[in-house]
């Protein structure tokens, strides 16, 4: 991950990228917070924010899985609720 510029961080940890420091930090408000990363902490950084991507892809990629279960167990309870009504009918 490369960005051009710096990399300039806030008190609150927030991380933006550019030529010039953000004035104000859309997180958390505070004016002229930032502070230039040094090379070292940026190749850091870049590194968390890779793993961060990776989990919240697999904490995605889990509640999709658990979503599409949820979806098919809830229509095989329909399908087999319909089988019961139909039988019921025919034993009327």
């Amino acid at each position: 991950m490369s960005y051009a510029g710096f990399m300039w961080e806030c008190a609150c940890g927030q991380l933006e990228h550019g030529e010039d420091s953000p004035e104000e930090c859309m997180k958390c408000g505070k004016i002229n917070s930032f502070v230039k990363l040094p090379e070292e902490l940026i190749e850091e950084r870049e590194r968390e924010f890779t793993e961060e991507e990776l989990e919240l892809d697999s904490v995605r990629e889990v509640k999709k899985q658990m979503q599409k279960r949820k979806a098919m167990k809830k229509a095989k309870m329909q399908k087999t609720q319909l089988n019961n009504n139909k039988k019921k009918g025919r034993k009327r």
